[in-house]
């Protein structure tokens, strides 16, 4: 006679089975895991780190070095110049202790800090990372001889006449015909 286990038995003892896996597939789980897209615990803090950095750094160095990655408990920092490298290199221990004060997960997990030259700053990075500039069309200029354009300028004339300084007239003049 044939024993059927009930639902409670099947389910009581479903995880006791291991897991049976090959080589070859260990590895690709293990891949997975540490994929480009895997959900790595310090992938937010770095992030953090680098949006921190003019606090820890300060403004005139954040503007000339940004952090890179961490690798091996070392942070790379890529530096615009060779001069903000050494002088940062001298503030190595200052910087990573004011790293583990502002970003606490971070402690322990950066030992020393190398730097890289790299053609680029903070302003540069944001502007094209985080911010995406909205671009306008030019607006086309007037041709002197147009219509439009001589209008324009006649309203210019007449808006900026009590003006008594020429250089003044003609700056707020060349303004009112780029912009309105």
């Amino acid at each position: 006679m044939k024993h059927t286990k009930s639902l409670g038995e099947v389910l009581a003892h479903a995880g006791d089975e291991e897991e049976v896996y090959t080589t070859d597939q260990k590895r690709r789980l293990k891949r997975a895991g540490r994929g480009r897209f895997s959900r790595t615990k310090g992938c937010f803090d770095f992030i953090y780190l680098i949006r921190s950095w003019d606090k820890i750094v300060g403004e005139l160095m954040a503007k000339n070095t940004i952090p890179h990655k961490i690798m091996r408990s070392t942070l790379i920092v890529m530096t615009k110049h060779s001069i903000f490298a050494q002088e940062l290199s001298f503030m190595g221990p200052q910087i990573i202790q004011k790293i583990e004060e502002n970003i606490p997960e971070l402690k322990g997990k950066i030992q020393k800090i190398k730097f890289s030259h790299a053609n680029f700053s903070w302003d540069e990075f944001k502007n094209s990372q985080f911010q995406k500039a909205s671009k306008r069309p030019a607006k086309p200029k007037l041709h002197p001889h147009s219509p439009h354009y001589k209008l324009k300028m006649k309203r210019a004339q007449e808006t900026f006449s009590d003006i008594e300084d020429e250089e003044v007239k003609e700056l707020l003049t060349s303004l009112f015909m780029d912009k309105i």
